[in-house]
């Protein structure tokens, strides 16, 4: 399990590749809601403009400078729940700095296989070595992080994100 010290380091200290897979409806992320209320009332709030959100911006558009890529896959119901919405809307901030964002549909992701019973949860994959698995409980909230080095879970992990990836882009996996 890792602490949110080592979880950040992760974030931070990949060298060439960090993928996410999404699959969560929902993420309660302490300092959110405020923002997320104020996008429902038709009054969003820039992440340029919150400190936090700023950062990882600016941390972003730093790594895919310096040659890192950043991707990631969200699966979203369809129509988007309302944080689907909002995260959509944030994302766009995400992919101005560097990062690639696609979306599939729950339907989509199912028919695909992406959604087993092993794979229903968030991950990292970093440099093709190391994949961080993020547990939440049924409220969204985050509540553990393990770091999985074992080659056939790594294994695992890659055959799912080119899955993921390619049929998130429509093409034939």
């Amino acid at each position: 399990m890792l602490t949110n010290a080592e979880f950040a380091e992760q974030l931070r200290d990949y060298q060439q590749t960090a993928y996410r897979f999404e699959v969560q409806p929902f993420y309660t992320v302490d300092g959110e809601q405020e923002s997320f209320q104020r996008f429902l009332e038709g009054r969003p709030v820039s992440p340029l403009d919150v400190e936090e959100d700023r950062a990882w911006l600016e941390r972003v558009r730093r790594q895919t400078a310096e040659g890192r890529r950043m991707a990631r896959v969200r699966v979203h119901k369809d129509p988007p729940t309302d944080y689907q919405r909002w995260m959509r809307w944030r994302g766009d901030f995400n992919t101005a700095a560097g990062e690639a964002i696609h979306y599939l549909t729950v339907e989509r992701a199912t028919e695909a296989g992406l959604l087993s019973a092993v794979a229903i949860r968030d991950w990292w994959f970093f440099d093709d070595s190391r994949l961080m698995v993020l547990t939440h409980d049924p409220g969204g909230r985050r509540i553990h992080t393990e770091l999985i080095t074992d080659e056939t879970e790594l294994d695992r992990a890659r055959a799912l994100w080119d899955l993921a990836l390619c049929t998130a882009r429509g093409e034939n996996p």
